[in-house]
């Protein structure tokens, strides 16, 4: 817990004190900035934050502009990493709430290089017993069963439908190829802002009560480009043991409901 409580205070402390900040990239307002303390632990080869640097940006209630520059900056450091350290794993996270873990209330994301280790050997990145909430072009919103401790989770699914046969061969054949590039088009990554901002504020104001925080995961596997979104919320002792005993129904009335807000579609 003390490690923890460190953590949490290098990492506001730093974002408070822009004086101290060693920008590795920029793109207009937002920057990369080296976070030299996790460097100290022997898995992490570097670590970064992602910010802006002008003003405290909103991801949930904010515009949409402001967050379409927030992931257009985020992925491509994330694809910069990919590219620079091919035989790592390359986390992109953000934490909203007490629950999820959050470091700082001035928004970031977390980019952390890790040696020797592939979350692709341990991190079921399949599309299994997903339903479908909403889709445009090439990305789509699921929301997924999960166990105990979220109930369920969503997925935003970014897919390159137009590839040849060998090469969607070959993709289904590897763990890992690296980040397509034609994944992190303008108009993808506009619309995971969208889904993303849908999905933050659907789970703080819509889930449940004990839902106030939540962790963004980025991943890529098989020609994919894949964001997880996890509620965090508190579990009573009956739910914990036992599961969420009514899941099928709660699934149906939770996919009715973001539909209808935010989509204005119903489930045949």
């Amino acid at each position: 817990m003390n490690n923890l409580l460190a953590y949490k205070s290098e990492v506001n402390d730093m974002l408070l004190h822009k004086s101290s900040w060693k920008v590795i990239d920029q793109d207009g307002e937002m920057v990369c900035i080296n976070f030299p303390h996790l460097k100290s632990k022997a898995s992490v080869k570097n670590a970064r934050l992602i910010t802006n640097q002008i003003k405290n940006v909103d991801l949930i209630g904010g515009s949409l502009y402001e967050l379409v520059q927030w992931y257009r900056f985020a992925c491509k450091m994330w694809k910069d990493h990919i590219i620079k350290f091919p035989d790592h794993s390359v986390a992109l996270t953000y934490a909203y709430g007490t629950q999820a873990g959050q470091r700082s209330a001035y928004t970031h994301m977390q980019l952390i290089t890790y040696e020797g280790s592939d979350y692709h050997h341990y991190v079921d990145l399949s599309l299994n017993n997903v339903d479908l909430i909403d889709e445009n072009g090439q990305v789509k919103l699921y929301m997924k069963s999960t166990p105990v401790i979220t109930g369920n989770e969503f997925l935003i699914v970014i897919t390159v439908e137009s590839r040849g046969k060998d090469r969607a061969m070959l993709w289904e054949n590897s763990d890992r190829l690296g980040l397509d590039e034609s994944l992190l088009t303008f108009d993808n990554i506009d619309q995971l802002a969208s889904y993303c901002q849908a999905v933050s504020h659907f789970i703080l104001h819509h889930l449940n009560e004990s839902g106030k925080s939540y962790n963004m995961f980025f991943y890529e596997s098989k020609g994919k480009m894949i964001v997880r979104i996890l509620p965090r919320p508190i579990i009573d002792p009956l739910t914990f043991g036992y599961g969420y005993l009514d899941e099928n129904k709660q699934r149906h009335q939770l996919l009715e409901k973001m539909k209808s807000l935010y989509f204005r579609k119903t489930l045949t």
